[in-house]
C-alpha cells in the first residue's frame, strides 16, 4: 500500500473506535477485569493506577487491529511499529519524551 493510501486507511480506522464507542468499551472491560484481577471482589483501584493500564488497553486493542490489517507476524509488526510514525501515530506510541516500541512477545502476548 502506498503511503497516502496507508494514512488514509489509518484515519478511516482512527475515526471507528471513537465513533462506535468500540475502543471505549474494550478499555472499560479490561479495567473492570484487571480491577477485579487487581483487588479482589471489592475494586478499590485509584484514578493514578487506572491512567497506565487504560493506555496500555488502548494500545494493546490498536496493535492488535494494525495486526490483522497487515497479515503480520508479530516480529515483523513490532519493526514496522518502530520504523514507522504513521504506526506509532495509530497505536498511540508517539510520545515526544520517550521512544518505547513493543516488543514481538509484547504484542503476541496482548493478543492472546
Amino acid at each position: 500500500m502506498d503511503y497516502s493510501g496507508d494514512r488514509r486507511q489509518l484515519l478511516r480506522i482512527e475515526k471507528l473506535p471513537v465513533h462506535d464507542g468500540v475502543e471505549t468499551d474494550f478499555v472499560n472491560v479490561s479495567l473492570a477485569y484487571w480491577a477485579k484481577q487487581t483487588t479482589g471482589p471489592l475494586p478499590q483501584v485509584t484514578h493514578r493506577q487506572q491512567l497506565p493500564f487504560q493506555q496500555h488497553s488502548r494500545r494493546t486493542l490498536r496493535c492488535n487491529m494494525v495486526c490483522l490489517l497487515l497479515q503480520e507476524s508479530f516480529r515483523s509488526l513490532s519493526c514496522r511499529i518502530a520504523d514507522s510514525p504513521r504506526w506509532q501515530w495509530f497505536c498511540q506510541m508517539d510520545q515526544l519524551d520517550r521512544v518505547k516500541m513493543p516488543f514481538k512477545s509484547t504484542l503476541q502476548r496482548s493478543a492472546d
